[in-house]
């Protein structure tokens, strides 16, 4: 779900609401998998966490002036994949659907957005 407000944060023109659906989607995921019954509500703390670490390393790799957007999306992409599956060991949630959705639907997401950047630095140049 952080997906689409990753991607949009490392658009050329950015817009402040991104930043609010960065940080609060993963709270209001987590919320909604409680009511469903699927987490527990002992772990809220970490839901919060998980939040504040990656809307940090968002706006780090936003800032990062030495690498590209390109690349700094993939570091993004490939960062969301790896708090998430901590966020899993954590809670012991494993399962082969939370995991390809973490490594495969991510890899496939990180590969399109890709050719997204190269299709439009190659518009820029012609």
């Amino acid at each position: 779900m952080q997906v689409v407000s990753v991607t949009m944060l490392f658009r050329d023109k950015v817009y402040k609401i991104w930043w609010a659906l960065l940080a609060l989607t993963p709270l209001f995921v987590n919320v909604v998998e409680y009511l469903m019954g699927i987490l527990p509500l002992k772990d809220w703390w970490y839901w919060i966490v998980e939040s504040i670490v990656f809307t940090t390393i968002c706006l780090a790799l936003t800032r990062w002036c030495k690498i590209s957007k390109r690349i700094s999306y993939f570091y993004a992409i490939a960062s969301l994949g790896i708090v998430e599956l901590v966020s899993l060991a954590i809670t012991r949630s494993f399962s082969p659907v939370s995991i390809a959705a973490t490594t495969l639907g991510l890899f496939v997401i990180a590969i399109f957005e890709d050719q997204r950047f190269y299709s439009a630095s190659f518009v820029k140049l012609s």
